[in-house]
């Protein structure tokens, strides 16, 4: 008898709480619903690139209380960049879901924090949700590209100002290809050739030559050779001097630069070089005496 009490409370618990997220389907341990959907194949389990807007809202009461939205860049590929970002792992029921949505395709999400506690969600909680508290989680599948494409879009993004363009480096770094590119502070590079002669510190007598793209590939100038004594102020843009300092001769590398350890953000007059638009400079070190 005491038995049956107990799952009829259950079940009556259960239905309660499924009818406080009417227009929710059920699934093991989570409710979603489907916002939009379209007809694109391309599904976030096979993007290179993906670009998602991600809203974040604790639930209280049956109604929701925003606490943020963004747009986040990430890659797509076997969902790991958002299983990181919400702790989650691949082979998670939420994150098959996930892994079928295809661009245009909208859902929202109701599941227990435990389920996603993570920085992304504690950095924007105005009180920090216990484990079983529900939270929902709106996502939108706005573009996915092969990784080809990557770098333009990143690059139009950052004249845009919808993402920062160190952030623009960490994330064409998730791009198949890009995975050697190391972070610096502000810059990355990535070798390709390493040299095995001498180091570059300041008072070196150096010579090096180099060839300035925009962010996408663009060529922007033809390649330079030039001299100089390390160390001295203005003979080079202060991001290539911190990559300089990094490096021997011999070396061969892609230094990704942003705008303000370059140009500047606001571009160059001409218009060569656009505002918010982050540099690769392809460098060679031919010789340190």
């Amino acid at each position: 008898m005491k038995r049956c009490a107990l799952l009829w409370s259950i079940f009556i618990f259960t239905q309660g709480m499924y009818a406080q997220f009417e227009g929710y389907a059920q699934h093991e341990g989570f409710y979603s619903r489907l916002l939009s959907f379209s007809d694109d194949t391309l599904q976030l389990a096979h993007a290179d690139l993906a670009i998602l807007r991600v809203g974040f809202s604790t639930w209280k009461e049956g109604d929701a209380d925003s606490i943020s939205y963004d747009q986040v860049v990430l890659n797509g590929r076997q969902l790991k960049g958002t299983c990181d970002a919400l702790a989650l792992s691949t082979d998670s029921i939420f994150s098959l879901h996930l892994a079928k949505m295809t661009p245009g395709d909208a859902r929202s999400f109701i599941l227990p924090y435990r389920m996603v506690a993570s920085s992304v969600l504690d950095r924007f909680a105005e009180k920090h949700p216990t484990p079983f508290d529900w939270v929902r989680i709106d996502i939108t599948f706005i573009a996915g590209h092969p990784v080809e494409k990557a770098p333009l879009f990143l690059m139009q993004a950052c004249q845009q100002l919808e993402i920062r363009e160190t952030d623009a480096i960490d994330r064409l770094r998730l791009a198949v290809g890009c995975e050697n590119i190391i972070r610096h502070r502000d810059i990355g590079l990535s070798w390709i050739a390493h040299g095995d002669g001498k180091s570059i510190v300041s008072g070196k007598n150096i010579r090096i030559r180099y060839t300035t793209h925009l962010f996408d590939g663009t060529s922007i100038d033809d390649p330079t050779t030039m001299a100089f004594v390390f160390g001295r102020p203005g003979q080079v843009v202060e991001g290539l001097q911190f990559a300089l300092s990094l490096l021997r001769e011999g070396d061969h590398v892609t230094a990704y630069i942003p705008s303000h350890l370059a140009f500047g953000v606001d571009g160059l007059k001409n218009q060569v070089i656009p505002r918010n638009t982050p540099l690769m400079f392809d460098l060679t070190i031919l010789s340190v005496e």
